[in-house]
């Protein structure tokens, strides 16, 4: 359903525009309720007794995250963990800096700080294109990245805000595009990423010299917490990822020490035999055997097209698509397996996968 694809993409864009909308909406609001008094002017215990416990909640999820990332990468070593491993390192230290250095830091922390805010954007940019698979061009990507991170930490306010907007829409269209491309686990990542994507506009308002901050809107920003939605949406996308590989049947085989095919073979000699001369049917006339409902569909005049139209579709492909389907239907391995025979990431042997299956839907 192409359109209902077109309509949740765009829900993710209004959802971000919505809690962005909303964040300023708030601020005037509690600046009204205050008397139009700014974060700057208050000074409130109870405030910092919640601000650092947020931080603490935040960085206790980011821990538990990359603790559980690393159980799955001790199960098997893949790339794209060592991606999310990398991004909650990011966030677990930009979060314990934020925790320390709440506010007043000036000179080169500041601009520590500040280039810390655009690593973490980058950061959310290049996991997602590394968890779909996506095609980046590679001479492009390390130039582009060091002129968004020195934009992004420029001293005039309105260019920096600008780059770093751009940077988290740049992430947000990498996952529409794919998407509404059929890769259908990037909805997984899709509204995480926009609830994150409206929220992180929350911390990059203040930086605008004609924007005063309210009280509650600071304590909520300094406890990083509107990174959690996207780190949690990546787990859920990792654990569907671990949970599509998994294999009963490669267990069974692990457990046993013996190859998969003699487990599938054992598998299937579980089933009771049957009598070709087994009577199913004797009521009021010939008894009716199992041999009498016996027939051959394979040596159809339609089966025989269907193979010939089969095999010319399967000759279009390109020699790593032949060899993908062959390797995961004829030789029974798993996207691992093949993953680690051709050298690319198992993520790439999906997509390819499915990119040939539909190829040799089409010609059929």
């Amino acid at each position: 359903m192409k359109w209902k694809k077109q309509l949740c993409a765009a829900a993710a864009v209004l959802l971000a525009l919505g809690i962005a909308l909303a964040g300023v909406l708030l601020n005037q609001h509690f600046l009204v309720l205050s008397g139009g008094i700014s974060r700057t002017e208050i000074q409130s215990p109870l405030g910092d007794w919640v601000r650092s416990h947020l931080q603490l909640v935040a960085l206790i999820v980011f821990a538990t995250l990359a603790a559980a990332i690393l159980a799955l990468y001790h199960y098997k070593k893949q790339p794209e963990l060592r991606y999310f491993l990398l991004y909650l390192a990011v966030l677990f230290f930009w979060g314990t800096l934020v925790a320390f250095f709440p506010a007043g830091f000036q000179g080169l922390l500041q601009r520590f700080m500040r280039l810390f805010f655009a690593i973490t954007i980058l950061a959310s940019a290049l996991l997602s294109a590394a968890l779909l698979a996506l095609p980046l061009p590679a001479k492009w990507v390390v130039p582009a990245s060091a002129v968004f991170l020195l934009l992004g930490q420029a001293g005039f306010p309105l260019l920096r805000f600008s780059v770093l907007t751009a940077g988290m829409c740049l992430c947000l269209y990498l996952l529409l595009s794919a998407y509404l491309r059929g890769y259908e686990a990037a909805g997984l990542l899709l509204f995480p990423c926009a609830i994150t994507t409206g929220f992180r506009v929350w911390a990059l308002l203040p930086t605008l010299p004609f924007y005063v901050e309210c009280y509650p809107l600071y304590l909520l920003r300094c406890a990083r917490v509107f990174d959690i939605p996207f780190a949690l949406g990546c787990m859920t996308y990792v654990c569907r990822r671990f949970a599509l590989q998994f294999d009963r049947t490669e267990q069974l085989a692990q457990e046993l020490a013996i190859p998969r095919e003699e487990v599938v073979l054992a598998m299937d000699a579980i089933v009771d035999p049957v009598s070709l001369y087994e009577p199913i049917y004797s009521e009021g006339g010939d008894t009716v055997c199992v041999m009498d409902q016996v027939s051959d569909r394979r040596c159809t005049d339609e089966s025989w097209i269907q193979r010939i139209a089969l095999k010319d579709a399967i000759s279009r492909l390109t020699p790593r698509e032949r060899s993908i389907l062959m390797m995961r239907f004829n030789q029974g391995k798993t996207q691992m397996e093949v993953s680690a025979q051709i050298g690319i990431s198992q993520a790439q042997v999906s997509r390819l996968e499915k990119g040939a299956i539909r190829a040799i839907k089409k010609e059929l």
